[in-house]
């Protein structure tokens, strides 16, 4: 939301010497100078939200992640599979959707990455139940 004050920020960590890692809903576009300034960005878009893919997938430093679960937010492999055509695989991950230590939709999310050819995320700090 804070566009220009996060590219001053970055540029500010750039100059001196740190590597920077993002994650975003991609729904904002960072200025092509400023994304050359990141090492790595997650584009973490939610389902039905203007998340501008061509854009973020044409990027080699930003690696799209997509959350699986029932959630009016979340995806299903049913509405992911259509843009896994265009997206390169090794740069596509998806996570279950969770809040409980439990993660019971982990193992199908975890099935669904193999099937799909695609890489799976955890959520290491709700199993730790460090939210």
């Amino acid at each position: 939301m804070q566009m220009r004050d996060l590219m001053e920020l970055i540029s500010l960590l750039h100059g001196l010497g740190k590597e920077i890692h993002i994650e975003s809903n991609g729904t904002n576009l960072i200025a092509e100078e400023t994304l050359k300034q990141i090492k790595y960005a997650v584009i973490s878009p939610k389902r039905g939200s203007d998340f501008h893919i061509d854009f973020w997938a044409s990027k080699e430093n930003v690696h799209l992640k997509f959350v699986m679960g029932k959630a009016p937010w979340c995806w299903t492999p049913k509405l992911l599979e259509p843009h896994l055509c265009t997206l390169d695989k090794s740069r596509v991950w998806i996570m279950a959707y969770g809040t409980d230590q439990e993660m019971l939709g982990a193992r199908d999310t975890w099935d669904q990455a193999i099937q799909l050819g695609i890489n799976y995320s955890d959520r290491l700090h709700i199993r730790l139940l460090r939210r």
